[in-house]
């Protein structure tokens, strides 16, 4: 599959899907596209919606809103292929590509054959980030 072909409008398509959601309740902070690869070569495609809320049962949520927007033709053009997944902001794959993109600024961000902070990144488009939070001293 063309990672240009997979959601209408690339990096302000993912960000429209991120937008549907939140404009529904469901709180995503954040969101990118990834390939992902096994061992064995298969590869796939997930678009990642980040969440920081722990409420139990947002998986299920996610799911729901996501079936109520294809019903009403609310998001850009995804390819059938590429599947949707609801992951925590501080998941190690989330963090990781969140702190690269973060160290770039400017979204969207195309991040390509990239080893960060031990986690290979084959490609992903970063569309949105959560907000940073930070320590007072």
């Amino acid at each position: 599959m063309d990672q240009n072909t997979l959601v209408e409008d690339n990096g302000k398509g993912l960000a429209r899907i991120a937008d549907a959601f939140r404009a529904r309740g469901l709180p995503v902070s954040g969101i990118y596209l990834i390939r992902l690869t096994s061992e064995e070569g298969y590869a796939e495609w997930v678009i990642r919606l980040v969440s920081d809320s722990k409420t139990p049962g947002l998986t299920r949520q996610m799911i729901d809103k996501l079936v109520q927007l294809r019903r009403e033709n609310a998001l850009p053009e995804i390819d059938p292929g590429v599947r949707f997944d609801l992951i925590s902001s501080d998941h190690v794959e989330a963090a990781r590509v969140i702190d690269y993109a973060r160290q770039i600024g400017k979204l969207p961000v195309i991040i390509r054959d990239t080893m960060w902070k031990g986690l290979f990144i084959e490609y992903a488009l970063v569309a949105q980030l959560p907000q940073a939070t930070f320590a007072v001293a």
